[in-house]
């Protein structure tokens, strides 16, 4: 009896050892994974994709932030009765949506450029302004954040300057 229950648990001990948990999956037998490393949008996160071609288990790991686009900075000149908006191009941007208060109305307009001029404006009134750029990607449209907004106030006697990087009066 006693020998048979050596025998017992000798083969209960080895049954645990070697039989795998319910926890463990097939991933630790399988070794055969093929990587393919999916790059970063503007609309989805990059990672790196798993997948065993004999089992098919997949997963994913290394997650890479989204690309963003970067807040443009922007300048202002008034000239009379117009405030010309200029900022540096933004990387891959497909255009700009400018958004200006007056008398506390807002409007906002798009525009390719790298600059736009606001015209018909009344004297003596202050002008804030703020842009940001935009990409389109597929159906979607990505935006970067507002700049910091920037004021300025125009009058009849506001003098001309030269506009630094395309070098136009205003």
């Amino acid at each position: 009896i006693i020998t048979l229950l050596i025998l017992f648990l000798l083969l209960l001990f080895l049954w645990v050892k070697y039989t795998p948990d319910a926890g463990e999956s097939q991933e630790k037998n399988c070794r055969d994974y093929k990587t393919t490393y999916i790059n970063s949008t503007y609309t989805q996160q990059g990672y790196t994709h798993h997948q065993c071609s004999k089992c098919g288990h997949a997963y994913n790991d290394n997650y890479k932030a989204r690309l963003v686009l970067s807040t443009p900075s922007i300048y202002l000149y008034a000239g009379r009765k117009r405030i010309t908006v200029s900022w540096y191009s933004v990387y891959n941007a497909s255009g700009y949506q400018i958004s200006y208060k007056i008398n506390g109305r807002t409007r906002t307009i798009k525009t390719k450029g790298h600059y736009k001029t606001i015209k018909r404006l009344k004297p003596q009134k202050k002008c804030v302004v703020r842009v940001r750029a935009y990409k389109r990607a597929g159906n979607q449209t990505v935006y970067s954040r507002w700049s910091p907004k920037k004021s300025e106030e125009f009058n009849k006697q506001t003098e001309i300057r030269l506009h630094p990087e395309i070098g136009e009066k205003n």
